[in-house]
């Protein structure tokens, strides 16, 4: 009999851990590169979209931070210390106090809400300090009001970000840095991520020169 005639059976199939391998490689190689992606310390989306060419969906933001740990504020030095227990609670219920009395004011512009959200934020990290294990019933609403003010902002903040990505199809550069400044003047904290964001794209069109009244940078 020729070699040609002998039966060889059929051709082995892939081993199922081989494809178990190559998909827990792959979704390895989505984190790292998610990681990498997600600007710090804050996690904005900006180097996303700019691959992708249009602003991300507010509900979509948190896929980039994959990887990272994602704040909203980051807190200057010492802003929000305490010592103690009872002196942390302390200063936990006074921002929570101020908190609930801005969200009941009449006046809602973005600028307030954020300085109430700033308030519910600044409670929220007292009380993770004070190392109470169960939250005491003055901070049963903090969660949620929180969450509710954080949506609404989400929401203007996704508004501004579109606004100044088609400003910036039509190279409507005033009209972009008018954005950036609205954004920057109710997101008024420095750490705050909305506030980061726009002072990178501020930093991104003087580098560009296409930021009205300044001489873009030499290259070397």
């Amino acid at each position: 009999m020729n070699e040609s005639e002998l039966v060889t059976g059929p051709e082995p199939t892939p081993r199922k851990s081989s494809k178990l391998f190559l998909a827990f490689t792959g979704t390895i190689i989505l984190v790292l590169v998610a990681f990498i992606l997600a600007p710090t310390p804050t996690c904005t989306p900006t180097a996303l979209e700019k691959l992708l060419g249009v602003p991300l969906p507010a509900k979509c933001e948190r896929l980039c931070c994959i990887g990272c740990y994602e704040r909203d504020i980051v807190w200057n030095v010492g802003e929000t210390a305490c010592k103690g227990t009872a002196d942390c609670l302390q200063k936990a219920e006074a921002d929570y106090t101020l908190a609930l009395k801005y969200k009941a004011d009449p006046d809602q512009t973005p600028k307030h809400k954020f300085t109430t959200f700033y308030h519910f934020s600044r409670a929220e990290q007292y009380l993770r300090q004070s190392g109470v294990k169960e939250q005491p019933p003055l901070f049963v609403g903090l969660d949620s009001d929180r969450s509710a003010v954080k949506g609404e902002l989400e929401t203007f903040f996704h508004q501004k970000r579109v606004e100044y990505h088609n400003a910036g199809k039509r190279k409507l550069y005033p009209k972009m840095v008018a954005i950036l400044g609205e954004v920057t003047s109710v997101f008024y904290h420095p750490g705050a991520r909305e506030h980061q964001w726009a002072m990178q794209m501020e930093h991104r069109l003087k580098d560009e020169g296409t930021f009205p009244g300044v001489v873009p940078k030499a290259v070397e």
